[in-house]
């Protein structure tokens, strides 16, 4: 008996400091991580309010910079809220820029500082749903709803004139700005699709994006990231679902792609070529650049918004 006594209670002391250890590891852990998790919310907050979340009236300013005539508004879809900055003369030709993920309204700064944007095209810049001011964070994985949203706002602002307009995709906003196009040629004449992801077959996931998907991390990032790696990780299934309208486009597209672009390969082109008619389509092959165009090579972006868009002729559009 002596013998089980000393083995029971020797079990328990060790039940005991284990407990002892794994309840100091739990109190330190959970120190360490909401300790971690008030810097990277702090870091967060600040860095979204001073870089993307402006005020409507900072957004005014840094677009009054160029524009005589520059509107913020908001506008109701289903149960979505879409915030936008129109930039405007209505005589002048509509352009429809949607932005990648996770960026915003204030992204387009750099393509309408170019002096070649400042007559002639009035601009529509919504916030993507999801992003900033549109939805507040809540994701829409759906690309085809995304498009739904933009297409209707785009028809009610150019309801007084029914002038055809242009819509500009970055990113993933290209398959969005090429979905608008597919189903309202009654708005859209044409296209500019810059470093796009269309071939589900192409898409580049990192697995950091599987990670963060699980609780705490989350909820820990960046609210812009986790709604854009919400995008990312449904993107190959909404890409399937949307993209089977391709064949059916009938109004000119121009790509503009980088040839080193990492995150969406150049390889996408092909998927693309293979799926619309040739004449349909205006390849403009950026060599050496990568993927944020926006910022890197805003002329590019300008220069194939400004040149005429493709005609129908043998092979591919020149």
């Amino acid at each position: 008996m002596n013998i089980i006594s000393k083995i029971i209670r020797t079990v328990l002391r060790l039940f005991l400091w284990l407990l002892y250890i794994c309840g100091n590891v739990v109190i330190w852990w959970s120190f360490f991580f909401w300790s971690l998790s008030i810097i990277v919310l702090a870091w967060r907050w600040f860095f979204a309010y001073d870089q993307h979340f402006l005020s409507d009236a900072q957004l005014t300013k840094n677009f009054s910079q160029n524009f005589e005539r520059v509107e913020i508004w908001t506008f109701s879809y289903s149960w979505k809220t879409i915030h936008y900055v129109d930039v405007w003369d209505i005589k002048d030709t509509p352009v429809l820029l949607l932005h990648g993920a996770p960026w915003s309204i204030n992204d387009r700064k750099p393509l309408l500082k170019i002096s070649s944007m400042h007559k002639g095209y009035r601009f529509i810049i919504p916030d993507r749903i999801g992003y900033w001011k549109s939805s507040w964070w809540i994701s829409e994985p759906d690309i085809n709803k995304h498009a739904q949203a933009y297409a209707a706002l785009f028809e009610k602002l150019i309801a007084p004139t029914w002038q055809l307009g242009i819509v500009l995709g970055h990113s993933y906003g290209w398959p969005i700005a090429l979905s608008v196009q597919i189903h309202n040629p009654h708005l859209i004449q044409w296209s500019i699709i810059v470093a796009w992801a269309v071939d589900p077959g192409q898409e580049v996931i990192f697995p950091v994006s599987y990670l963060v998907q699980y609780q705490p991390l989350y909820w820990m990032i960046w609210p812009p990231l986790r709604v854009a790696n919400d995008e990312k990780l449904w993107h190959v299934a909404s890409l399937k679902k949307s993209m089977v309208w391709l064949d059916t486009i009938q109004t000119p597209v121009v790509i503009v792609h980088g040839t080193e672009d990492i995150l969406v390969p150049y390889a996408n082109i092909w998927f693309m070529l293979e799926h619309i008619d040739s004449w349909v389509v205006k390849l403009i092959s950026l060599s050496w650049q990568d993927h944020p165009l926006q910022y890197k090579n805003p002329q590019a972006i300008a220069d194939a918004l400004t040149q005429n868009f493709p005609q129908k002729q043998d092979g591919l559009a020149k």
